[in-house]
């Protein structure tokens, strides 16, 4: 399999840096449908109810394309994997110890996530840090408190950091990204409700 280099990487400049969003989601934590919009959701409209919420902060905000997700792809709603793979590329990750029951009842989702979604997901969100030269804008959506120190990173290395989180989060993760939405929220187009000062 060809794996990608540097020279393969899309190349954006400090300009663009400054207004496109780099979007990294945990499906697994952070499901499209879940018990508070009684699992009905348009997801052909999920890019533009995200630029909707970032345009809150600027109106020059707007999602990268595509956007990046990871989890276990058989816990979407019927049909909307193929849609959303219009906007995304979407790793499917299955582990055997990630036990998801929680997605399919009217229970909330997890708020961990397993570790091949963890460490797929922060090897996107680092390679950001590491193969490219200014630092951008990056919004994590996961309820998993464990990808605070990755946030921390960034937001060491000059990023600003956004994070959309389920209600039922760690309190604590807010205080590691420069603002914080409810994902419930974020996929309606709601302003974020918490600003690190």
């Amino acid at each position: 399999m060809h794996s990608p280099s540097k020279k393969d990487k899309k190349v954006t400049c400090d300009e663009d840096r400054q207004t496109i969003v780099r979007v990294v989601w945990d499906i697994n934590t952070c499901p499209s449908r879940d018990n508070d919009n009684n699992n009905v959701y348009d997801v052909d409209q999920m890019p533009n109810f995200i630029n909707k919420a970032l345009k809150h902060l600027h109106p020059n905000l707007k999602v990268e394309n595509p956007m990046f997700a990871a989890g276990d792809v058989k816990l979407l709603h019927f049909g909307d994997y193929e849609k959303l793979k219009k906007f995304f590329t979407i790793q499917h990750c299955d582990s055997r110890s990630f036990r998801c029951k929680d997605c399919k009842t009217k229970m909330n989702p997890p708020t961990k996530t397993t570790d091949e979604v963890l460490m797929t997901l922060q090897n996107h969100l680092l390679e950001d840090a590491i193969d490219r030269g200014s630092p951008g804008i990056v919004l994590l959506i996961s309820a998993d408190f464990d990808f605070a120190v990755s946030l921390d990173y960034l937001r060491d290395n000059g990023f600003t950091v956004l994070l959309a989180q389920a209600e039922n989060s760690n309190p604590n993760f807010p205080k590691h990204s420069n603002y914080t939405y409810i994902w419930k929220n974020m996929r309606l187009g709601d302003a974020p409700t918490y600003q690190l000062i």
